[in-house]
């Protein structure tokens, strides 16, 4: 079975006339969630309002172009493949996920598509997607694909019943699952119009056998038509390579039964290794900075480290040139104490004698009188002569 492609509007195999002319600058933006077909694939849309032109090349044997249309401002458009018209339609609903042309019967190989869009005063054409199918032999890398709900590869368990181009199962554990090549998965569901918007329809998913993640898509309001194009789940990214899905309806009668259109199978190795690149780096230089920021700290926990070494060593050499400088006065005071004394000392010795060799010893001995007879001194008497 042949898978197609999707090509978001945003991918850059999409060339566009006039990028300026392109954008939502004054659009409107619909509530995709009051629409039959759902919200963009993507998230988003390019608009234009002015006559211009996208090209977009590819290789394979069939090509719609898919877009949101509103009947009381939609532009007028053409589509041709290799120059020659394709299937369109200028008249469609007021609703999202239409088909403006295709081309189902291509030979196989490589063509040319180009939408033109003629302007019309305030009138606007919406452009959300391509799809087309790939040759047999055609690169693969980088692409996002589609798996129908008939998938060959799809494995469904006991409980799975298909009807009006969908697969149901109300049986509570029943599973499905789908080994792929790939980079990401998302699974896409529809409510028909009896699926109130009270009721629910739970289950969950797991990769590669790893913990499961829930899911629970409400009903609507819309009880009319059917809704299409409802996400039940969008993987994160992961490594390049073999991957194993399962999806697990986790409801019973109580809530409604679990459909499956679609899955899309997104297998981007080098959109992967771009960003694991770029996470690497953006770790790194987290890392970097982290040592950065503590070689800085580290560094200056040693300068302080040193100053307060360096602040001890010199109150230390402070303390002790006190010490010293206190030495030194004290024995300088010392000295001029000494000195001062021996100064005292010579004075009174000097007195002493110069009284002395003056004659005041008389005046001494003049005053015996007035001592004590035991303390007197012997009376002077000359030695008589014989």
């Amino acid at each position: 079975m042949a898978r197609r492609i999707i090509v978001d509007d945003t991918s850059d195999r999409i060339i566009y006339s006039q990028d300026s002319a392109w954008g939502d600058s004054g659009v409107v933006q619909p509530n995709y969630n009051t629409l039959n077909f759902g919200p963009p694939y993507g998230g988003g849309v390019h608009a234009t309002s002015a006559s211009t032109l996208l090209w977009f090349a590819f290789s394979g044997t069939s090509v719609e172009v898919n877009g949101y249309n509103d009947v009381s401002q939609s532009a007028d458009w053409t589509c041709t493949v290799d120059g020659t018209p394709i299937d369109g339609k200028s008249k469609m609903p007021f609703d999202n996920g239409l088909t403006f042309c295709q081309q189902p019967n291509l030979p196989d190989g490589p063509h040319n598509l180009t939408v033109q869009i003629y302007r019309i005063k305030n009138r606007w054409f919406w452009f959300d997607h391509i799809q087309y199918t790939p040759s047999p032999n055609a690169n693969l890398k980088d692409k996002a694909f589609i798996y129908q709900n008939d998938d060959q590869d799809l494995k469904y368990g006991p409980g799975w019943n298909t009807a009006d181009g969908t697969t149901k199962t109300n049986q509570t554990g029943s599973t499905v699952e789908l080994e792929f090549n790939g980079t990401a998965i998302s699974a896409f569901s529809r409510l028909p119009a009896e699926f109130f918007e009270s009721n629910s329809m739970p289950g969950s998913y797991s990769l590669d056998g790893n913990s499961s993640k829930s899911f629970d898509q409400s009903g609507h309001l819309n009880l009319d038509k059917a809704s299409y194009n409802q996400q039940l789940f969008q993987s994160s990214t992961f490594a390049p390579g073999i991957h194993k899905l399962t999806v697990t309806y986790l409801g019973d009668t109580d809530h409604n039964p679990l459909f499956l259109d679609y899955l899309i199978v997104e297998n981007y190795p080098t959109a992967y290794a771009a960003a694991a690149a770029a996470a690497a780096a953006d770790a790194k230089a987290a890392a970097d900075a982290a040592a950065a920021n503590a070689k800085a700290a580290a560094d200056a926990a040693a300068a302080n480290a040193q100053a307060a070494a360096d602040a001890a060593v010199h109150a230390k050499a402070a303390k002790a040139a006190r010490i010293k400088a206190g030495t030194i006065a004290g024995a300088v005071l010392g000295g001029l104490a000494l000195l001062w004394l021996l100064y005292l000392c010579r004075s009174v010795i000097g007195r002493a004698i110069r009284n002395l060799c003056s004659g005041r010893t008389r005046s001494t001995t003049a005053n015996l009188d007035e001592w004590d007879d035991a303390e007197k001194p012997p009376a002077y008497q000359p030695a008589r002569r014989s």
